[in-house]
């Protein structure tokens, strides 16, 4: 079947003039068998392919997909795909704060470690964002149907997301529910802090703690995915008092593992100035992770050029 699938404007701007090389790495990714032309045609972009016996389903959820048509000798006739998300767009995109991990990169992140994942499980998928910040990726994980839990240093990101969410659920007069405790780690500086959702019949938690302590912090329970973006080192410093965040990602990666089960995968959004890539997978690898061959870097400025690197934490 001759399938033209229309790239999202929101696509160009989140990874500009290499939009076209992201496109092309993440639909390779899940359909590698399949030929691909990408190009543009009256003032829209397109990728175009031919897939015998098409995923709807997983086509809908590209990331940089905003329609489907089908082709044939009269034309493009539309298909109806449904991607089937949980709540709406809004969800995602009206939290709104400094440093947000843009949207479309986080969901091209999660659609690479849902594929990658090889843990077996007849339970719930669920989903660690070891560094949430405002929860971006804990939000999208929702959308997907996944029990989401996020860890963040700063107390603020509690605060950040409860006012997204509360604002959200009463212009949507959506039932939830929503608790406030702490993990028996809990400080004066409010480590431990955490607030829980129940939203569709599914969980989002976020707590306040280091990454590096996330087993400890979440009763050592194990998630299959991980998904995170690494603070690019423009604004953050490492321990040592350097603006890298390898020495962040050295410190954190022995409880991701930990937190990770056999077979799952971890996708990590990253600058590839700082670390480069092959600092970084070595970081992961020197702690028992798997890599895997995606790559698809794009620029976004002179100083950060982002990539994504997917894990995995193989079965023993």
């Amino acid at each position: 079947m001759y399938i033209r699938l229309l790239i999202s404007p929101i696509t160009k701007a989140a990874y500009f003039r290499d939009y076209k090389g992201v496109v092309h790495a993440e639909f390779t990714e899940f359909f590698p068998d399949s030929p691909v032309a990408i190009f543009s045609e009256n003032n829209l972009d397109w990728l175009e392919t031919d897939i015998e016996e098409p995923d709807f389903t997983s086509l809908a959820r590209l990331s940089f997909v905003q329609g489907i048509f089908r082709r044939d000798k009269t034309g493009l006739r539309v298909l109806s795909c449904d991607p089937r998300f949980s709540l709406t767009n809004e969800f995602v995109s009206g939290n709104k704060y400094q440093g947000k991990t843009n949207e479309t990169v986080t969901q091209l992140a999660i659609n690479l470690a849902l594929h990658h994942n090889l843990s077996k499980s007849d339970k719930q998928l669920s989903l660690l964002d070891p560094m949430a910040g405002g929860g971006t990726t804990l939000l999208w994980g929702h959308r997907y149907g996944l029990e989401t839990v996020g860890i963040d240093i700063n107390k603020r990101a509690l605060e950040t997301l409860h006012r997204h969410v509360k604002k959200y659920t009463k212009i949507e007069k959506l039932r939830h529910t929503k608790s406030d405790g702490q993990t028996g780690h809990f400080t004066k500086k409010g480590v431990g802090k955490f607030i829980l959702y129940e939203i569709s019949d599914k969980k989002l938690k976020l707590v306040c703690g280091d990454s590096a302590h996330s087993p400890k912090l979440l009763s050592h329970q194990k998630f299959h995915l991980l998904v995170t973006d690494i603070p690019y080192g423009i604004q953050h410093r490492g321990a040592d008092g350097k603006r890298s965040p390898l020495d962040n990602i050295i410190h954190c990666t022995p409880a991701w593992y930990e937190s990770l089960k056999p077979g799952g995968a971890m996708a990590v959004i990253f600058n590839s100035y700082q670390p480069k890539r092959d600092v970084l997978v070595k970081a992961f690898e020197a702690t028992g992770f798997k890599t895997t061959e995606f790559s698809s870097p794009h620029r976004m400025s002179e100083s950060i050029v982002r990539d994504i690197a997917v894990f995995n934490r193989p079965h023993t």
